[in-house]
């Protein structure tokens, strides 16, 4: 199920609440879905084939292949065909912006304007750089500590899940 965030919430009958106008972001099933496999990387610190993802992930194999396929061709992750092969990280979690990987999947973020004319452009900037800088600012290591408990943007003192080379490249 897609994640969508909206705003103007409006008081109904009977204190139900309900998103009056506007849709901000969109995130795509396959956005998503990368996010979820990832994380799911960066929890193991190991390789790990498709089959196990998809299964851990509740995603279907052949939609996760692709998605990690791009992955790799991104360089946010790594592969290697056969036995004892599979996929893992290319970086630390702390180096992977949520940003990056929105844009793989999604193209650059921009703001969108009906017919590219509004009456309230500094409304939608406003909310579009809160957005921007709220992707720029998170990381995997975020999500992965989000998974634990910790409020989103916390930073705490945590060993990586896998060591590092001299050269900032992850070893599984």
């Amino acid at each position: 199920m897609p994640a969508v965030t909206a705003i103007g919430q409006k008081k109904w009958k009977f204190g139900l609440e309900k998103a009056a106008f506007v849709t901000l972001i969109r995130i795509p099933r396959f956005t998503e879905y990368a996010l979820r496999s990832l994380t799911c990387l960066a929890r193991s610190g190991q390789r790990m084939s498709v089959r196990c993802i998809a299964e851990q992930e509740h995603i279907h194999p052949a939609s996760l292949a692709k998605i990690l396929h791009l992955l790799c061709w991104q360089g946010v992750v790594h592969s290697k065909r056969g036995r004892g092969g599979g996929f893992w990280l290319a970086r630390d979690p702390a180096g992977i912006r949520l940003k990056e990987v929105v844009e793989i999947f999604q193209g650059p973020f921009d703001v969108l304007t009906p017919n590219g004319e509004s009456e309230f452009p500094a409304v939608w900037e406003l909310l579009y750089g809160s957005t921007r800088r709220a992707l720029e600012e998170l990381t995997l290591a975020d999500l992965l500590r989000y998974e634990r408990g910790a409020p989103l943007g916390a930073a705490t003192e945590e060993k990586p899940a896998r060591s590092t080379t001299g050269n900032g490249r992850v070893t599984p």
